[in-house]
């Protein structure tokens, strides 16, 4: 299966495949889904950026474009069977099945790993985004004129400007809940915005993370709500940008990626710390530094050949199924 970014637009014109995917085909979605999920849980690394990696992000934006577009015509004159074609719900289903998953199951290993093994998982997915965002930044074409590159910086302008932002502190009601999954979705399908940065910032990661683990039904089931309505109207806006603006859109979208690197930088102190609601003191701003002089401050050993083997790997895994691609084509 073709997973280059470089080809999605080839594979998805249409939207989708219309049901001809089989068993296997809605498996291979719903395990793409996971890590997507698992990516998303992690402050610094978006699903989108999984999305595009796997070759299914504008199939993505189409799919839930074409709710709004077609789905509730179709809905509501009771052709049940067109629109599950036409807004290819299979898919969806496949895919959020996974995210799911992933939440609830792989976050856990996820949140392990971040404990256990915090350097070369970071330096990981900064070689992954940095090798993605030059793979998806070729996919928007030859330049012609200056709107590409000016869109390309404006995406890393904004993206470091996000991610320099510090958190703040927020009411956990249910409204702001809603008002959390509208925002954080919209990032999380914004390859290089991260949705769980983006619950940091308005300061409603922990409290959704400790709902999560938790089961509270009522917070979650709140949440998805203003997720799911954040994300159709956010997907048309995306949908019409890359039919109208493919090129710049991508370039902007690649911007997004290159400058969030400086989130998933694996060597970082802590600079304020905070006093959070239950008394502890938990880090506020960080600092990234060279890892000597992140070992002269924390006094732990920067583990410079891991992550530097992991960062390789990181490397390697879009480029490893960018040749498999070509040599499928």
């Amino acid at each position: 299966m073709d997973l280059s970014p470089s080809v999605v637009k080839e594979t998805t014109g249409n939207i989708s495949d219309n049901g001809r995917r089989s068993l296997s085909g809605y498996l291979t979605v719903t395990l793409r889904g996971m890590v997507m999920g698992a990516a998303d849980v992690i402050p610094g690394v978006s699903g989108g950026t999984i999305a595009f990696i796997t070759g299914i992000y504008e199939e993505l934006i189409r799919s839930l474009r074409s709710l709004t577009s077609n789905g509730v015509r179709l809905l509501l004159k009771g052709d049940l069977s067109s629109f599950i074609k036409v807004c290819n719900i299979r898919f969806l289903i496949a895919l959020f099945a996974g995210i799911a998953i992933s939440v609830f199951s792989l976050a856990k290993l996820v949140t392990w790993l971040l404990e256990t093994w915090p350097l070369p998982l970071w330096g990981f997915f900064f070689g992954l985004i940095l090798c993605s965002s030059w793979l998806v930044l070729r996919s928007a074409g030859k330049i012609r004129g200056v709107a590409m590159p000016i869109a390309f910086i404006a995406g890393v302008a904004v993206s470091l400007f996000i991610t320099s932002l510090a958190p703040a502190s927020s009411p956990q009601t249910l409204w702001f809940v809603a008002i959390s999954g509208s925002v954080s979705i919209c990032a999380m399908i914004l390859p290089g915005i991260s949705g769980a940065f983006i619950l940091i910032l308005i300061g409603n990661y922990l409290f959704l993370m400790q709902a999560v683990s938790e089961l509270n039904v009522v917070v979650i089931i709140t949440f998805m709500a203003g997720a799911a309505t954040g994300l159709v109207l956010f997907s048309n806006l995306l949908g019409w940008l890359l039919n109208r603006f493919r090129s710049i859109t991508i370039a902007l979208l690649s911007g997004f990626m290159l400058g969030s690197l400086r989130m998933v930088w694996p060597w970082r102190v802590t600079a304020i710390y905070r006093t959070s609601e239950s008394g502890e003191q938990v880090p506020y701003i960080q600092q990234e530094v060279l890892p000597s002089l992140y070992g002269e401050i924390t006094g732990n050993d920067p583990q410079l050949a891991i992550v530097i083997a992991a960062l390789f790997a990181g490397l390697l895994i879009p480029l490893i199924v960018e040749i498999t691609a070509s040599s499928k084509r």
